[in-house]
């Protein structure tokens, strides 16, 4: 199972690093119109976004947007190579800086830690996602365990086209996500949670 997650990983991000900025923007522009669209984004009061790595669905657009909305938003704080994840509110995009493992990030003493269980939307990244809702993610298993704390949150996976495959490989621990949202539209892997 490792060897075919390890294979359409780097799969997947060959694809992902090779598109142009103006792909990656272009596609992004259209996921965050879609987003704002979404009842689970205007019902919810406080949102998870990622900060985005070059070659990521970029994010900073919509978190000002949800910010200007009224929205609370926060983002992952990394602890430690070993998957230890939290979420930190955002009250200024521009206060974000590189932190560890070159992750934008709140500095350390404007930290304020989000209650998982408080959080109704997530927005997730991954290398890679199938229809079923099943993520790819970098192989550290972050949000695979932050989801379980955060359990009534919706979690929406967003990706760039070319990160839809047919079937991730899974393992008893991967969490699925409540529905996929791309460019070309909406894939909602599990029925009646939109």
């Amino acid at each position: 199972m490792a060897l075919e997650k390890k294979a359409l990983r780097k799969c997947v991000l060959q694809k992902r690093r090779k598109l142009s900025q103006t792909i990656v923007h272009r596609q992004s522009d259209i996921v965050f119109e879609q987003l704002i669209g979404l009842s689970v984004y205007k019902k919810a009061r406080c949102i998870m976004f990622y900060a985005a790595m070059p070659d990521e669905v970029q994010t900073d657009k919509m978190m000002r947007y949800a910010l200007q909305d009224g929205k609370q938003i926060c983002i992952p704080y990394i602890h430690d190579k070993n998957g230890l994840m939290d979420a930190v509110f955002v009250f200024d995009v521009d206060q974000l800086s590189k932190g560890d493992f070159d992750i934008l990030t709140i500095n350390s003493h404007d930290m304020e830690f989000a209650n998982p269980e408080d959080i109704d939307l997530m927005i997730i990244p991954g290398v890679a996602f199938d229809t079923a809702g099943y993520r790819l993610g970098m192989g550290a298993a972050f949000y695979d365990r932050f989801i379980m704390r955060a359990n009534q949150a919706f979690c929406l996976g967003i990706a760039l086209d070319c990160q839809i495959v047919n079937k991730v490989p899974i393992e008893e621990h991967d969490c699925s996500m409540d529905a996929i949202l791309t460019a070309s539209g909406l894939i909602n892997s599990k029925e009646g949670k939109m």
